[in-house]
């Protein structure tokens, strides 16, 4: 719920982000934070396999999942470097949509999951943040180039906005839920 929405919408402000942050000589890094935003999102799918192999008394599998996964990130960082660190980013990128389709069956199989019902449970927050993008990209070129620190909020607040105005348009009961957990914070 959170993720999908939080990913996206970093993926769009990465530029003022690391420029109010870091500063000018870190705006090379841009690409890169949009690059591990799309992976984070791709990793986020996969990220309760771990915890599920335990609770099914399948630790073997994680295991070898884990071991299978260094070496294949390694090798992924060894042939990225030879591009820089937009290459090793790429490299791992790369990786985490076959990383999915490997473990998730896996997973689906030991709870009795369908590919389905796993893309069905994901829809509202993919569908929340592509209305988000589609409301702060175009916001965005029409405010064209104002202060930075003020297209930063404006995006994130309009971003949120929509976002929240979405699940609650969609699935009331969600909102509330989610809404229930930031109060609890």
């Amino acid at each position: 719920m959170l993720s999908f929405p939080m990913l996206a919408g970093m993926f769009v402000v990465a530029p003022e982000f690391v420029r109010l942050v870091y500063g000018e000589r870190w705006a090379p890094s841009i690409i890169v934070l949009q690059i591990f935003c799309i992976t984070g999102a791709f990793k986020s799918l996969g990220n309760l396999a771990g915890p599920i192999l335990l609770a099914k008394g399948r630790a073997d599998i994680g295991f070898y999942w884990n071991v299978f996964a260094a070496i294949m990130l390694s090798i992924a960082v060894i042939v990225g470097v030879n591009w820089g660190i937009v290459g090793v980013a790429v490299a791992i990128l790369i990786l985490q949509v076959p990383f999915f389709f490997i473990i998730q069956p896996i997973v689906n199989r030991l709870i009795d999951l369908k590919f389905s019902q796993y893309f069905e449970a994901i829809q509202l927050p993919f569908v929340c943040s592509v209305m988000m993008l589609a409301g702060i990209i175009p916001l965005r070129m029409i405010l064209g180039n104002i202060n930075v620190l003020l297209l930063f909020i404006t995006t994130v607040t309009v971003g949120v906005i929509i976002c929240t105005v979405s699940y609650y348009i969609k699935d009331r009961a969600i909102f509330l839920e989610l809404k229930t957990m930031l109060k609890e914070r």
